[in-house]
C-alpha cells in the first residue's frame, strides 16, 4: 500500500536525521526526509481525499445513506495505515449514533468480531460503541465462540468489550423502559442499542 510505504519512508529518514548527529535541517538524512514527505502527503490525499472524505464525515452525521455505505466499507477492508485508526474511530462512533437497518447491524456486527480478533487497537473505546448500537444475544453467541477459540489475549479483548458494553447496553435499556413508560408507544422495545 503506497501510504504504508510513504510512512515508513518518511518516519525512516527522520529516525536516520535524529540519530546521525547531523545538524537539524541540514545534511542527507534531512534531505531525504524533505523529500519524502511530499509523497507521505500525496499518499494520504489519495487515501483520504480532501473534501471529499470530510464529507463523507459529515454526512455521516445525518444519516445519509452514501456516508453509511462508504463508512462500513472502510470499517470492513479495515485498512492499517498511518491515521487509519483515528479515521476509523470516527466512523464508529458515527454509525453507532444512526438507526441502522438489519442488513446494516449484521454488517456491523461482522466488523465488530473481525476487530475484537485483532491486537489491541486505539479505536478500541469507540468499537465498545458500536458494539453497543448492535449488540444482540447472536453477537453475544458468536463473542462466546470468539472468546473459546481465541487465544489469551483475544480472551482479554472479549472480556474487556463485555465489561464495557454491559454499561452502555444497562444504561440503553433502562432509557428504553423509561421511554415506553412515558409514551405507552413499544415500537423498538425489543431492540438493545445505543446512540451516543
Amino acid at each position: 500500500m503506497r501510504l504504508v510505504a510513504a510512512d515508513a519512508e518518511v518516519h525512516r529518514s527522520f529516525d536516520f536525521g535524529r540519530t546521525s548527529g547531523e545538524p537539524r535541517q541540514s545534511g542527507s538524512s534531512w534531505e531525504a526526509w524533505r523529500r519524502a514527505v511530499p509523497q507521505l502527503r500525496a499518499a494520504m490525499q489519495a487515501m483520504y481525499p480532501d473534501p471529499l472524505w470530510a464529507e463523507v464525515k459529515t454526512r455521516l452525521g445525518g444519516g445519509d445513506p452514501t456516508a453509511r455505505e462508504a463508512a462500513l466499507v472502510f470499517l470492513e477492508v479495515d485498512p492499517w495505515c498511518f491515521r487509519s485508526g483515528y479515521e476509523k474511530a470516527d466512523l464508529m462512533k458515527g454509525l453507532a449514533k444512526l438507526e441502522l437497518d438489519n442488513g446494516e447491524k449484521e454488517r456491523v456486527r461482522r466488523v465488530v468480531l473481525h476487530v475484537i480478533q485483532q491486537p489491541h487497537r486505539r479505536e478500541f473505546p469507540r468499537l465498545v460503541g458500536l458494539a453497543a448500537s448492535v449488540w444482540d444475544p447472536k453477537l453475544e453467541t458468536d463473542l462466546d465462540h470468539v472468546e473459546r477459540t481465541g487465544d489469551e489475549e483475544v480472551r482479554r479483548e472479549v472480556a474487556l468489550l463485555r465489561n464495557r458494553t454491559a454499561s452502555r447496553v444497562r444504561k440503553v435499556s433502562l432509557q428504553e423502559v423509561a421511554r415506553v413508560r412515558r409514551t405507552g408507544d413499544t415500537y423498538g422495545a425489543d431492540s438493545v442499542g445505543t446512540k451516543g
